[in-house]
């Protein structure tokens, strides 16, 4: 199953014919499926054995429900169905009991109101009874604008292995196990379910349960500078449902002067006419999808009507398309993109990133290549050891790690990776760990690495099939962290990731400039680049993305070569009076000098913008940037012309021939680097291509195609036949 949905998904990525792209997305649509039959009938086996244990650790509310949308939301988006989630105002967030649990009941009734809705919307209402003695009654209602079902048919519901009636099973598909799983793990939590529907007009679910609520629960906050109830607020939503839940949301923030318009135009008026009257709107929250006037065209025409004038904050909610909003909003000055079902976790990260600075960044959110559930770019750069003896499953999970830029590196079995932690364990983020391998399975091998001096805090995953959720003791008793399942799962394994990766959730702090010495020799020799240079420190920036020599000084030569007129930028916007492009600049500069290791010019760009932010244009002091960018631009001046002195003969050639001595130089490093089944060796290949100049083209081309599968194995056979037919074999 890990092979058919990994690759199928994997190859769903390519340029394909229409036809067969139609039969891979069956294939993975149905292999999807078997897996939820699959799951459904081992889990109720589990419950028949009496093998389900319920645990009892503390726990967000927020963090459940958004895992909900992760699970569920795509199906929703792709029947353009609203996902809505309404939680009371006084509704604890931080409790004490079994969120797996919870997750799962929620999921499987949100998963099949969305697969017998058509239309409409599905709605979570999540409310507390009472609380006593800091134990909570917590009431979950699912509503739905479905099919619905008739008295008979609700009457054998619960029932395992039956739907419905027969027509359901052959229209819908499953196992008809779904709901008594839900009802078992809810009778199990100390809780009731109950259900009302009426054929035609949908149905709800209701669910009691008991837990219990932390008694120090660190409160989510709005930023120092923001005062709710200064701040008017508008909300423009055509769905009633929706509106109300806005509503609510804001009110639970302490926001107390609050608008609401179901019609766009209604909304326009209002805005138009609170800004005459003096009292303009600080944040608009506006749906996408109205049928009267969408939200894009409401908040281009909005924004217009400020002129030169101070802009609101707006942010532009949608149930689906995300991404195509982003698009066509490009040019507009969007505060954020909010994606339905909000919960208040989501909501106050948005309003804290726009108002967390003393002038908020006015450039408009532009969308990323990354689709819409791989929003993990953080991760770029992150060295993670995949322990995994099966080779079709190494594939999947290289090519799903790949799409983060993930380094990544092999071990095919529990031995192997722990003689390479024995041998150097500098290198390695994050082990991934499959637990059931030849020579020495997971579980050992997780103990003899914990068992080493320098790997205490290096974190291990296991990567584990759903049905051995039973082993996540056993994992946790060898020194593992945590666990994936399989199949893999793209935005699982990015989430879990994110969530141990070193460093990744501390807020950077603010680099100590490099020293001013006299300007280090940066020829990059066979060495590699130092690991210092005047303005820069390269083995850090190296370090953090994980790029090898070659690369890494593509990169610094892409952003000499960008980023070369810089000072004229910056003095053409000063001098234009242009606030918003020299903020940006600084911004923009800030970001890419921190990337390629140049902490001054980070800090200089980074005061600057801050500067400008803070008291505008007006005699401000360039020396500082200036004098950062000038520093940077000379040492990669002296980096281009050194490169080009020590570059190969056949780089600077276009003589007929191959480079030799090059190549002696640079295969066994390829090989090396796919032995070790480094995604990076593809980067090389362009090297190869030119060194060999004409030579062996077929071979190239066939070590293009199995480096581009991640065939390593393979390439390294052609890389050796290569060798041999250009003679620099030792």
């Amino acid at each position: 199953m890990n092979a058919i949905i990994g690759l199928s998904r994997l190859a769903l990525k390519g340029d394909l014919q229409p036809r067969t792209k139609d039969y891979l997305e069956k294939v993975y649509a149905s292999a999807n499926s078997l897996l939820g039959i699959i799951n459904d009938i081992l889990d109720f086996s589990k419950l028949e054995a009496g093998k389900v244990e319920l645990e009892n650790v503390p726990f967000n509310l927020d963090d459940v429900l958004q895992n909900i949308t992760t699970l569920v939301g795509e199906a929703a988006k792709e029947k353009e169905l609203e996902l809505l989630f309404w939680v009371a105002p006084d509704v604890p967030r931080a409790l004490i009991g079994d969120p797996l649990r919870l997750g799962q009941i929620l999921t499987n009734l949100a998963s099949n109101a969305v697969k017998f809705t058509n239309t409409g919307e599905i709605v979570l209402h999540v409310e507390i009874a009472f609380v006593k003695e800091r134990r909570g009654n917590f009431v979950f209602t699912l509503k739905d604008s479905g099919i619905g079902m008739t008295l008979d048919q609700l009457d054998k519901l619960f029932s395992p292995f039956t739907q419905a009636d027969g027509s359901i099973t052959r229209q819908y598909g499953g196992t008809g196990l779904g709901l008594t799983i839900t009802k078992e793990l809810v009778e199990m939590m100390g809780g009731t379910i109950t259900v009302d529907s009426t054929l035609g007009q949908g149905s709800t679910f209701l669910i009691e349960l008991p837990l219990d609520i932390q008694r120090r629960a660190i409160k989510r906050k709005l930023p120092a500078n923001v005062d709710p109830s200064k701040l008017q607020v508008l909300i423009v939503d055509d769905n009633d449902m929706a509106l109300e839940i806005l509503f609510d949301t804001m009110r639970g923030l302490n926001f107390s002067k609050i608008d609401s318009q179901t019609s766009p135009y209604e909304a326009l008026e209002l805005f138009k006419t609170r800004q005459e009257d003096g009292q303009p709107y600080d944040i608009l929250l506006i749906d996408w999808r109205m049928p009267e006037l969408d939200g894009i065209e409401l908040a281009r025409r909005i924004q217009t009507a400020c002129g030169s004038g101070k802009k609101p904050a707006i942010f532009l909610v949608s149930a689906y398309g995300r991404q195509e909003a982003m698009r066509i909003a490009e040019d507009l000055e969007i505060a954020a993109f909010l994606s339905k079902p909000i919960n208040t976790s989501l909501l106050i990260d948005a309003v804290f990133e726009y108002f967390s600075t003393d002038a908020p960044q006015k450039e408009a959110q532009k969308p990323t290549n990354s689709d819409e559930g791989h929003p993990h770019q953080s991760l770029f750069g992150l060295k993670v050891l995949l322990v995994e003896d099966n080779a079709i499953n190494q594939q999947v999970a290289i090519g799903v790690l790949e799409e983060a830029g993930v380094v990544t590196e092999v071990a095919e079995n529990g031995k192997i990776a722990v003689d390479r932690m024995t041998a150097n364990p500098a290198g390695v983020d994050i082990i991934l760990m499959d637990l059931q391998m030849p020579v020495m399975d997971g579980f050992e091998a997780a103990r003899q690495i914990r068992a080493l001096p320098d790997t205490g805090n290096i974190p291990i995953v296991a990567m584990t099939a759903h049905a051995m959720d039973d082993e996540r003791d056993a994992c946790m008793a060898a020194g593992m962290v945590d666990h994936v399942s399989k199949p893999i799962g793209a935005k699982q394994l990015f989430e879990t990731l994110a969530r141990w990766a070193p460093g990744k959730q501390d807020t950077p702090s603010r680099p100590a400039p490099v020293s001013t010495a006299a300007p280090t020799a940066i020829s990059p020799d066979a060495s590699g680049l130092p690991d210092q240079a005047d303005g820069f420190n390269f083995a850090d920036a190296k370090e953090r993305l994980g790029l090898d020599d070659a690369f890494f000084l593509k990169l610094l030569r892409d952003f000499n070569a960008k980023y070369s007129d810089f000072a004229d930028m910056m003095r053409t916007a000063l001098d234009g009076g242009d606030q918003e492009t020299a903020s940006r600049l600084a911004h923009t500069m800030a970001g890419l000098a921190g990337t390629i290791g140049a902490e001054d010019l980070q800090v200089a760009a980074h005061d600057f913008e801050l500067a400008i932010n803070k008291n505008g244009i007006q005699g401000i002091d360039t020396a500082a940037i200036l004098k950062a960018h000038a520093r940077v631009k000379h040492t990669l001046d002296l980096l281009t012309a050194e490169a080009e002195e020590t570059q190969p003969q056949a780089l600077k050639s276009s003589g007929k021939g191959a480079d030799r001595e090059g190549l002696r130089r640079l295969i066994p490093e390829l090989d090396q680097a796919f032995a070790s089944r480094r995604i990076s060796a593809r980067q090389r290949l362009g090297e190869l291509e030119a060194l060999l100049n004409g030579s062996a083209v077929m071979l190239f081309k066939e070590l293009t195609q199995t480096a581009e599968k991640l065939d390593f194995e393979k390439s390294r056979k052609i890389l050796a036949t290569i060798q041999d037919e250009i003679g620099t074999a030792e």
